[in-house]
Formats: C-alpha cells, structure tokens, sequence
C-alpha cells in the first residue's frame, strides 16, 4: 500500500515572480500631489508588503542558506526560517503539536508522534519527521538517523507481522524437519528482509537543504518551504519537508520514499517477495510428503 500524491502544485513557478514598483508619471507638483497625505501612506505600505513577499532574485550558489528573520516573526516562523533544510512551516516542536489550546487540531500520526517522540524521547523535529542523530559535516548539518510521520506502523505493525508469520512457519515447519543449510538460508532471507526495512525506515530519504539562490540552472521556486528545488525533488505535505527524487509515501514502511533510501526500500520489497516464495516451497514440501528427498539424516539433527 503506497501514498501517491501531486505535491507541488499552484505554490510554485518556474521563475519567482519579480515586483517593480513604478514610479508615477507627471511634472515635479503632480508627483508631490500623488505622495501626500493617505496616497502616500498606502503606497509606502504597499511596497513594504511587496519587498517581504518577493522571492530572492534568481542567482547561482552551491551554499544552503536561511530566509531573512524579522523582529515580528514568532518563534515557529524563526525557526522555519533560519533552518538549514527544506522543510515547511509546522510547530517548531513536538510539544507545542500536543497544546490543547492549538486552534488547528493535529491529526492521529502527528499526537502519536507529539507523545512518544516529544514528550518521552525529547527528540529534535524537522516538518513532520523526527531526528533521531544528527552530525555536522562541517557547517552543513547531516541527518544519520531519522524517522518519518508513519513510524509507528513500521515498529507495531508491519515488523511484528513479518516475524510473526516467520517464526510461526519455521518452528512448525521447518525446525527439525530440514538439514541446518536450509535453516541458516531462511533466517539469513529474514534477515536481510527486516534489516532492508528499517534501513528503508530510517534514513534521510533525500530532504533537501534549503537554497535562496539557485544552485543551477532549471531549479524550481517552492513557496512552502521557500527554496529553490530541483527538477527532480517535491515537497511532500506529508512529511513537509521537500525530498530529492521523490516517489511516494509508504505507511508500511513509515516514511516518505526518495533518491536516499530506494535502494533499501527495493531491497525489501525484493525480499518479502523471496521470503514468501521460500516460505511456500518449504510448506509445499512438507505437506506433500517430499521431505525425504531433502531430508537424509534430518532425524539425527
């Protein structure tokens, strides 16, 4: 089962649109008539307004940068503003999406997420995601260990299925009914199944930091999270954070899907399907009798 989902949408423009504020036409008292009084103090208003909307200008940079802060933002507009990553405007932390007082109430995942992550764990939020490790890999921060808004499917219940299902088919019909070589290839499958998983799970699936300038030519304006993207890159509302090379959003596995772990995540979709099929072989044998064709010795083990 699989989330997909058009992430950018009439947020975004190829080119960030510029404002000109032109200046009127007229002799020298014409233009002193057009200042005065209230024009003057609605035009002044007007292209405050217009410089703190402009995006940034359009230039080269291979450097992240942090939109400008100013002395009114809030704390959760300081915070979305000044941080490294791509990532939209959301609580600045897990304990203020579990305030009762919020006016936007948090959905099922974000609570669960508030709790355990927030009020147990105390760890670091980044959009709808938690840090569980960060490192910095000199002034640019990197995330070793993270995960998504769908963690919980991931430890409560895709995890316990697959090993339920496991173990229950191994001690019923494999232990003590094959040679050791077919036992050590099963666990080793299951293995490499779980352990593909929680990489999948686990690691930054491609957020992109954020970049004011862009870095190259064909980089995408993204109004959610105020940076330049590239070609290849969505934000993704679910995570809200903006991810290279986007697929989707997987529950099974927790998180969103991107350049970063689609290895992983294709290696466990490759072996769930081994598991099964090795699973069905072994039962296949067992209950047909042809055991015994594998099975020299089995008795004594």
């Amino acid at each position: 089962m699989t989330i997909r989902q058009n992430e950018d949408f009439i947020h975004e423009d190829a080119v960030p649109p510029n404002v000109e504020l032109q200046k009127p036409e007229g002799s020298a008292s014409e233009l002193e008539l057009i200042t005065t009084g209230k024009e003057e103090h609605d035009v002044e208003e007007q292209a405050a307004a217009a410089v703190v909307e402009d995006p940034p200008p359009r230039r080269r940079s291979s450097q992240f940068s942090s939109v400008s802060v100013h002395e009114g933002d809030s704390d959760s507009v300081r915070q979305w503003k000044s941080s490294p990553f791509a990532v939209g405007l959301v609580p600045r932390t897990w304990q203020e999406e579990m305030d009762p007082g919020r006016e936007d109430k948090s959905s099922i995942p974000l609570r669960i997420s508030g709790l355990v992550c927030g009020t147990f764990l105390k760890r670091e939020r980044l959009g709808h995601n938690t840090i569980l490790w960060k490192t910095n890999d000199g002034d640019k921060p990197r995330i070793r260990l993270m995960t998504g808004p769908f963690w919980f499917v991931t430890a409560f219940v895709t995890i316990p299925i697959i090993s339920a299902i496991s173990f229950v088919l191994f001690f019923q019909y494999i232990a003590g009914c094959f040679p050791v070589w077919v036992s050590i290839i099963w666990g080793v499958c299951l293995a490499t199944c779980l352990f593909s998983l929680v990489r999948a799970a686990t690691m930054d699936p491609g957020i992109q930091y954020r970049y004011l300038e862009s870095p190259q030519d064909g980089w995408i304006w993204n109004d959610q999270a105020k940076t330049y993207r590239s070609p290849t890159a969505k934000y993704v509302s679910t995570c809200a954070v903006v991810v290279e090379g986007y697929d989707h959003v997987c529950p099974w596995v927790g998180t969103a899907i991107g350049a970063n772990n689609m290895r992983w995540f294709r290696r466990f979709v490759w072996m769930v399907g081994i598991c099964f099929v090795l699973d069905a072989i072994l039962i296949m044998m067992y209950a047909h009798g042809g055991i015994s064709t594998v099975t020299v010795g089995c008795s004594g083990l």
